[in-house]
């Protein structure tokens, strides 16, 4: 069975579609409190992730489905230094105080 290709999902009572993606297992616990910021269409979206969070979503601000399959493929493009930061640093246990992960 071939595998699927990640897509923008809608919610069950919206016609917008929105972004979700997984937080990796490896990081949920260290990323947790940080804020990271997405640039989608012509808006940035500042999102904190949870204290309880296990995956990070947001709306693509659109209801044509090419715009949102372009608009996610442009979010996951985006360098994500929280994740390689926090790899970096897991097997000490703890990050350096002036080398915090900072998502722009």
């Amino acid at each position: 069975m071939p595998l699927r290709m990640p897509s923008p999902m809608k919610r069950p009572q919206s016609s917008v579609f929105q972004f979700r993606r997984r937080i990796p297992r490896d990081i949920v616990e260290k990323a947790r409190g940080q804020t990271i910021s997405v640039l989608v269409g012509n808006r940035t979206v500042q999102k904190v992730i949870g204290a309880k969070a296990t995956e990070i979503s947001f709306s693509l601000d659109t209801r044509d489905p090419r715009e949102a399959k372009a608009r996610e493929a442009a979010a996951l493009a985006q360098p994500t230094p929280i994740s390689r930061q926090y790899r970096r640093f897991r097997s000490s246990g703890r990050l350096p105080r002036n080398k915090k992960p900072r998502i722009s």
